[in-house]
């Protein structure tokens, strides 16, 4: 990856001139550092990572949401968008400012979580986000940190989150401690999907009970079912959220399948798609009338003598 970019010196050191390096056989990735044309996309992260450390250094450190993307965390919209690279200096340190950079000074850099990803150093993924709390929302922790914490290839326990959380609030004082201690009590491992944590949230706040995440279902005889994206199982009801992934063919099968054996315990499915984002409001009027019928159907049921 270094070797897909290269600065002015460097070309020279090839034998190119300033005016072939402007050129149409070459471009910008950012101010000072350019990539042959046509061999990748400009907007690449992993391209302008590569082209901030050729920059900055090979010590530059990447960090906050540039350091989670490339750890494969999804992140809000209002995150994501944001397309300049994140690096972390130690406090006092100065580097030449660039449009293209933000930088984080942190105080207690050497205890820092760096790791080597590829010929990038990158902040870990627990650093990351602690550091993106500054400038996230609870709900964006929340969104983020089950990231860290999903159900396919987590990069952490929840319980080193926590861990990390109280070591930097020992370290640092409360500032910022409310929030962090928020999002820790609201993180739930074993999601599949950001646009889970969000539906979680949003039922959450339309004032239902937390539901359970992807909880094992079994049958009567004990045999697998299937894991709920949310599960309330006093009332048999179940959430699904149908990413773009349910649209394969062999997904939609599989789907049905589980699906019918579900049905056939009583569990009713409320399913909710990218229609429903980032406005809901037709999905929780849907969810709160099978939560209405489902109680009800429930509390007859317990009402009923046993035979």
């Amino acid at each position: 990856m270094a070797n897909a970019v290269l600065t002015p010196d460097e070309a020279r050191s090839l034998g190119l001139t300033r005016g072939q390096l402007r050129g149409p056989a070459f471009s910008p990735v950012l101010t000072g550092v350019y990539r042959q044309a046509g061999n990748s996309d400009p907007r690449s992260l992993g391209l302008r990572v590569c082209a901030v450390v050729k920059a900055l250094g090979r010590d530059t450190v990447i960090a906050e949401r540039s350091a989670l993307r490339l750890w494969g965390v999804a992140l809000p919209p209002r995150v994501r968008d944001d397309a300049r690279i994140h690096v972390a200096v130690p406090r006092g340190h100065t580097i030449s400012r660039r449009c293209e950079v933000i930088t984080h000074s942190v105080s207690d850099f050497v205890g820092l979580d760096v790791r080597r990803l590829g010929d990038v150093l990158v902040l870990g993924p627990v650093d990351a986000w602690l550091l993106a709390a500054k400038r996230c929302d609870v709900e964006e922790l929340v969104q983020i940190g089950d990231g860290l914490i999903r159900f396919s290839d987590p990069l952490c326990s929840l319980e080193e989150i926590v861990q990390r959380v109280d070591r930097h609030i020992a370290q640092h004082g409360g500032r910022g401690a409310a929030k962090l201690r928020a999002a820790c009590a609201a993180l739930r491992s074993g999601t599949d999907s950001i646009r889970e944590t969000w539906l979680r949230q949003r039922i959450v706040a339309a004032g239902y009970p937390e539901p359970q995440v992807n909880a094992v279902v079994r049958d009567h005889a004990g045999r697998f079912v299937g894991r709920p994206d949310l599960y309330w199982e006093e009332l048999k009801l179940r959430v699904e959220y149908d990413g773009q992934y349910h649209n394969d063919p062999d997904q939609h099968a599989k789907d049905t399948i589980r699906d019918r054996a579900f049905e056939a315990l009583g569990i009713v499915c409320a399913v909710a798609t990218k229609k429903d984002y980032p406005d809901p409001s037709d999905f929780l009027r849907h969810f709160g009338r099978l939560w209405d019928r489902q109680r009800a159907k429930c509390a007859a049921a317990r009402s009923v003598p046993a035979r």
